[in-house]
């Protein structure tokens, strides 16, 4: 039976993002067999395995606990926006609200990654209301 790795860290596939990431784990030290074609690889001198799959795959894998931690890149944030934008033209309300429940999600991540937090975002919004309000008085 494979040994249970201390932790378990899930990486998008894609070429750009995945070098990144890469570059970066290589660069605090790890020792790791390259990416190539595979989509596991352990960390020789560290508790933590490597897992390579799709980005939209990766907060399931780490909210099923099959991954400790996971990186994933900005361009889903593209992607889901696109399909809100797809989905309001198709004008199914179910679709949207779907779609917009993926941008959503994944907006949260890159929101957590950057150190912020929904409340962030309601501050921005508060402050853009309040000056348009005031412009619309004078």
């Amino acid at each position: 039976m494979p040994r249970r790795p201390q932790s378990e860290q899930a990486h998008p596939e894609r070429r750009r993002l995945t070098e990144q990431t890469l570059a970066l784990l290589r660069g605090i030290g790890l020792d790791f067999d390259a990416y190539g074609q595979r989509l596991y690889s352990a960390v020789r001198n560290f508790g933590l395995d490597l897992l390579f799959t799709r980005d939209d795959g990766i907060p399931q894998y780490v909210a099923s606990g099959t991954a400790d931690l996971g990186v994933v890149g900005q361009n889903l944030i593209e992607e889901e926006g696109a399909e809100v934008i797809i989905a309001a033209k198709n004008r199914s309300g179910e679709e949207l609200t779907n779609e917009m429940a993926d941008l959503w999600f994944h907006s949260l991540l890159v929101l957590q990654d950057a150190g912020l937090a929904p409340v962030d975002v309601f501050r921005s919004l508060a402050a853009r209301y309040r000056s348009a309000r005031d412009l619309r008085r004078r």
